[in-house]
């Protein structure tokens, strides 16, 4: 039952988070030949936390729906209480630091975006991969360079979105 109450109390989180994200992106105000100017970012993320939300909700609704149905529920409530290893816990930790290091160095030491993003992808891939292979780490680089680049380009010169950046 725990688990279900904390996949009810996520997604009305999420659907918050959405909302809300909806909202402040109404706050910012277009220009007169572009109504929505700065703000199409936003709303794009916005509109889709709220989809993806939505979404996984109705997927967890209807595996419940389903394990309840077919007597499988104590299984399945089995299998969403195991217990994660001490690496999957450091994982996390470690990609939220990752997140918090890259919006920090976007926001507070105003490094550029494609630099940042550079950094920031293969530092993921690897984390993800588990491993620093020569094979990981050259597409994750050339990943990183085509994301920072291209949406440094895409946010500053379609979504006029103020980035730090190179030029």
């Amino acid at each position: 039952m725990r688990s279900w109450v904390f996949d009810v109390a996520a997604l009305v989180l999420f659907l918050v988070l959405g909302f809300a994200g909806l909202w402040a992106a109404g706050e910012i105000k277009g220009i007169s030949f572009d109504p929505l100017g700065s703000a199409a970012a936003p709303y794009a993320i916005g509109g889709g936390v709220i989809l993806l939300s939505v979404l996984s909700g109705l997927a967890a609704f209807k595996d419940r729906r389903k394990a309840e149905g077919s007597g499988m529920a104590e299984d399945a409530a089995e299998l969403r209480e195991k217990r994660y290893s001490a690496r999957e816990i450091s994982d996390v930790l470690i990609m939220l630091l990752l997140i918090v290091a890259y919006v920090f160095c976007l926001f507070n030491l105003r490094i550029p975006f494609s630099l940042a993003t550079l950094a920031f992808v293969p530092a993921v891939a690897c984390l993800l991969d588990r491993s620093w292979r020569t094979r990981t780490l050259p597409i994750a680089l050339a990943a990183g360079a085509v994301i920072g680049v291209g949406g440094e380009l895409l946010f500053t010169k379609v979504f006029f979105v103020d980035l730090p950046t190179l030029w």
